[in-house]
């Protein structure tokens, strides 16, 4: 059950796969969720599927839209779920993508995304939340990675 004092994690790519398994884990376990990712509309369904598997009792599942190639984004996910919910407990750089094709067929705008997302962006989002865990006097990143 959620209580106002309950611990806050932010999943990347919580829409589905890990970062779903995940936003379950921890939503069972009391702590409120933050899922973000490039499809709101999919974290908007991934909540509410979270919250018909956990039940009523459930604690809060949030979805955030999130690009987290671009460092505006991901401040403003950082800002706003530190401002909201007034903490921020644990991190996990779960997103990623990747671009299966031969390297002649790949161009500089593809693998500017690729390390955007599965590279730089994990370490803004670190970055980013790490003067929050400072002020807290805690804090946990995961990184997921294949």
């Amino acid at each position: 059950m959620s209580q106002p004092g309950a611990k806050v994690a932010v999943v990347t790519g919580g829409g589905s796969g890990i970062g779903f398994a995940c936003a379950e884990l921890l939503a069972r376990d009391g702590w409120r969720v933050v899922i973000a990712g490039r499809s709101v509309r999919r974290l908007e369904q991934a909540a509410l599927d979270l919250r018909a598997e956990i039940g009523a009792s459930a604690s809060p599942v949030i979805p955030m839209a999130l690009d987290q190639s671009d460092p505006e984004s991901s401040r403003r996910l950082i800002d706003t779920v530190a401002s909201r919910l007034g903490r921020i407990d644990a991190l996990v750089n779960n997103a990623g993508v990747a671009v299966l094709r031969p390297i002649e067929q790949t161009d500089l705008r593809v693998i500017e995304q690729v390390f955007g997302v599965n590279a730089t962006g994990p370490a803004y989002l670190t970055h980013l939340a790490w003067p929050v865990f400072a002020r807290q006097r805690g804090g946990c990143v995961v990184n997921v990675g294949s």
